[in-house]
């Protein structure tokens, strides 16, 4: 092992002493809010540092007129800050009053945080992300002494967990097109299978492929944004028949639902389906269900941070207030959360009734749009092969909620070559 062992707590596992050593500070730091040359007459209480509770180790500060002033976050001794100009001085403030390692500002260019690399465009303001030297060091089966053929060993089974523990981490870390990877190679190597090398040795040199995730602009006011849930399922295309669901949560542009407008991902993972599905629209119900609920709680999160007056009991009607579209790529299960359509399943139809009585909650502002399968984000999510759109997103943070006229074209030809090989088929004896 290189380098030094790293202990890493979550805010929650820490004791409330440690807690208040690292908030208090924080608290005092906004006093030199009233020796700003530029802000005159405002009340204290309206510049303190709040932790937000869905977030915890996160904290926001606002205007006195409610517009976000200042965020704070914090993983183990790794500090990220950012605000508008009046927040200059509380970062001087803080760095009086605390000890930090050397500053670092992502406008000067690379810089390192939490492992990962990024740097923001001075002028746009637009963040790149990358994972790219970290998964350049990730060891290979070589390297950890695991044999290219035969049965694994239970020897093998801890190396193996050990090599994806750390693309992982750099999946979460914004290379989300290496999450399907990882959860098939967990579900081999925890049955045993001898295939799981190989599918180790296919993600790991995927991994190492140089790729930058991009967040772009989105060119409008963060209260016209819209958040994003789409939401993929493969069914029973994983070992022993277990089926596989993706969801993708992004922020976008309004005018994503016209053409093709900025996007933001904010969060992706794959991951396998729990509960037992009968067919592919259970299995795409069941995580279209997951999906929802992960781009509530992002529209909540979105509510705390960006209104002071936020209500934890009152969450729905703070998350109301920025559009949430739910998007699939399965007709028939658009047409049972859109149209009322009967099914046969009955566990199907409490999943899709849940579904379409929160869907049209009054006053909720949830929708459900389709898009062709060959548009869908979260495909990638699903299966190895996909159809390259998450890797387009992530790196030219560009989407569309309408059909396009490639998607038309690809089509048109897979229908053609579909009827030539049916054709086919019946001259067969």
């Amino acid at each position: 092992m290189r380098g030094k062992v790293r202990v890493e707590y979550r805010w929650s596992d820490l004791s409330q002493p440690w807690k208040d050593a690292y908030k208090e500070p924080l608290v005092k730091a906004v006093d030199v809010y009233f020796q700003h040359d530029a802000i005159q007459g405002v009340d204290q209480d309206a510049m303190v540092l709040y932790e937000l509770k869905l977030i915890p180790g996160m904290f926001a500060s606002w205007h006195p007129n409610g517009k976000l002033r200042a965020m704070v976050c914090i993983h183990v001794d790794d500090t990220r800050y950012a605000g508008d100009d009046s927040a200059e001085a509380l970062w001087s403030e803080l760095h009086k009053r605390l000890k930090f390692g050397k500053l670092r500002k992502a406008t000067d260019g690379w810089t390192k945080f939490c492992g990962r690399w990024e740097k923001q465009d001075p002028e746009t303001k637009e963040m790149t992300y990358s994972m790219d030297e970290y998964c350049a060091n990730t060891p290979d089966l070589d390297a950890v002494k695991v044999a290219k053929e035969g049965e694994l060993t239970a020897e093998d089974r801890v190396k193996l967990g050990s090599i994806l523990g750390q693309v992982n981490w750099a999946a979460r870390q914004g290379r989300y097109d290496l999450s399907y990877g990882v959860s098939h190679c967990q579900q081999l190597a925890g049955l045993g299978k001898a295939e799981a090398k190989e599918w180790v040795r296919k993600v790991v040199s995927r991994a190492k492929k140089s790729v930058e995730l991009k967040v772009p602009r989105l060119h409008c006011e963060v209260e016209d944004m819209v958040v994003i849930s789409a939401s993929d399922a493969a069914y029973a295309a994983q070992p022993r028949g277990a089926s596989q669901g993706g969801v993708v949560c992004m922020l976008a542009n309004p005018a994503v639902t016209d053409c093709p407008s900025p996007v933001a991902i904010v969060e992706a993972q794959s991951m396998k389906i729990s509960r037992v599905v009968r067919c592919s629209m259970g299995a795409e119900l069941s995580m279209a269900a997951e999906s929802f609920e992960h781009g509530d709680f992002l529209r909540a999160v979105l509510g705390e941070l960006l209104v002071p007056t936020f209500e934890l009991r009152r969450w729905k009607w703070f998350a109301s207030r920025w559009r949430h579209y739910l998007v699939i790529d399965a007709k028939t299960g658009y047409d049972v959360l859109n149209n009322e359509a009967m099914t046969s399943d009955r566990k199907i139809m409490i999943d899709a009734a849940a579904l379409r009585e929160a869907l049209i909650e009054e006053g909720s502002e949830n929708f459900v749009r389709w898009i062709p399968g060959r548009e869908m984000v979260a495909d990638g999510l699903t299966k190895w092969s996909d159809n390259g759109n998450l890797l387009k997103v992530m790196v030219a943070g560009e989407w569309c909620l309408v059909d396009t006229e490639e998607a038309k074209r690809l089509r048109i030809e897979a229908g053609h070559r579909k009827r030539k090989y049916d054709a086919k088929r019946r001259l067969i004896p």
